[in-house]
């Protein structure tokens, strides 16, 4: 009798297991793979209120909450970046930088126009300290020489504090500011255009004292990045346990003449202060939006070579979840397009509002003009709103659960209906 039991269920288990690999396949998979899509939906728009003039290469800071976000310098040309037969160095150049200092407040969406900074400059980096200064570091100026001069806007007085110098400050740079006051400085370009790896850590604090002092404001080197690189932003995260890691990503590098994006990633944990790879972008790029949002980091358009070398502006948008507390785990991960911009550009900033859940963009440069052989600026302001799920091991809908319970019951229950002559006669035949 036992035998012939055994032969009777190893029938029936046999039959019941191939139609649950079969209801998998058919309907589990499918829902999980929806489930995933659903990760990433982009919803962008063009907002009517548009920025006072046409701008790129400029550079944005926000206080902590992002409630306020700061957009200083840029190349204010309209033609942008226009060709210019200059002898030796024949290229595309920017006529006009400005100095203006603009404010956009998210929830109204509206612009204010503040003072002008002490001096004009673009390709610079910019932090906000203590939600109240905002501070000013290097950059070029119309001539393409390096700005020492560190410039710094109290917001509360409404007025500009002249600070001391950063004599090795580049250009093109990435810049964030950690919880205890720190300013930090990585890649870029040197004056004569040399990708840097190196990073600087400033006291934010010895940037006020130095204001009027006319004096060299005092750097701490802090470990180089894996691969040099310019035309980068960095995206500063907060961890849950307290700790901050800095993402930069893409960039161009003097080490293939500047002819292909980079598409190399790392990412810099403040804790043990190192950098680590982590998975390449798929479309290389420089002078991209790099952004933190939730638990994902988000590459928004940017540059990108053609086969001739030239600039072309892309139009794609990649995002890698890095919500995890050990790098390891953000290692594993891996980068996906999640969608498209109607309009390309490159050489713009973004900000994030995480209370209304959107990533904006200002700016920059389209793509290539042929009429005026050039590369305009624009003034549009663009609002990216994504649907994030924040927790992808428990925050299922209860709903899908549901359901797909209840069609593996019911799935079952035909098997088991539609299978029982065969299961007689197999146990028919057992005990003959």
């Amino acid at each position: 009798m036992a035998s012939i039991g055994s032969e009777c269920a190893h029938f029936f288990v046999s039959n019941i297991t191939l139609y649950t690999y079969i209801y998998i396949y058919i309907y589990i998979y499918p829902l999980w793979c929806i489930r995933c899509n659903m990760k990433t939906q982009v919803t962008m728009s063009f907002l009517m209120e548009r920025l006072p003039f046409s701008v790129s290469d400029n550079s944005v800071a926000t206080n902590s909450d992002g409630s306020l976000i700061y957009l200083s310098g840029g190349c204010d040309a309209v033609n942008g970046n226009e060709y210019v037969d200059a002898g030796d160095y024949p290229g595309y150049y920017c006529s006009s930088v400005t100095s203006a200092l603009v404010q956009f407040d998210p929830m109204k969406e509206k612009f204010t126009q503040l003072m002008s900074a002490p001096r004009a400059r673009y390709r610079h980096a910019s932090v906000m300290y203590n939600d109240r200064y905002l501070i000013l570091i290097g950059g070029r100026t119309l001539e393409d020489s390096l700005i020492t001069e560190v410039d710094v806007y109290d917001s509360l007085e409404q007025k500009w504090l002249q600070a001391g110098m950063l004599p090795d400050v580049p250009s093109d740079m990435g810049s964030f500011i950690s919880d205890d006051g720190y300013v930090y400085v990585v890649g870029g370009y040197d004056a004569f255009y040399t990708a840097l790896s190196s990073m600087v850590m400033i006291k934010a604090s010895d940037i006020l004292a130095s204001v009027n002092q006319n004096s060299n404001i005092t750097t701490t080197d802090a470990p180089s990045m894996l691969v040099p690189r310019g035309d980068v932003h960095a995206a500063i995260q907060k961890i849950d346990d307290g700790n901050m890691r800095a993402f930069v990503s893409g960039g161009f590098s003097h080490e293939n003449d500047f002819a292909a994006p980079l598409d190399d990633v790392e990412v810099f944990d403040l804790s043990s202060s190192e950098w680590y790879e982590i998975d390449g972008l798929i479309q290389g790029r420089g002078d991209k939006a790099l952004q933190i949002h939730g638990k994902h980091l988000f590459a928004i358009g940017g540059e990108g070579k053609d086969s001739e070398s030239n600039s072309i502006a892309h139009d794609d948008i990649e995002t890698l979840e890095v919500g995890f507390t050990s790098v390891d785990d953000v290692k594993e991960q891996k980068w996906h397009r999640v969608g498209d911009i109607p309009s390309e550009r490159f050489r713009f900033v973004s900000a994030v509002h995480p209370s209304k859940n959107v990533i904006y963009t200002f700016g920059g440069q389209r793509d290539l003009d042929e009429s005026c052989n050039c590369y305009p600026t624009s003034d549009l302001v663009s609002s990216y709103e994504y649907t994030i799920e924040e927790d992808s091991d428990n925050n299922v809908d209860p709903v899908i659960i549901a359901v797909v319970i209840s069609c593996f019951v019911a799935f079952m229950f035909f098997v088991i209906w539609t299978q029982r002559k065969l299961f007689v006669r197999a146990c028919k035949r057992s005990m003959k």
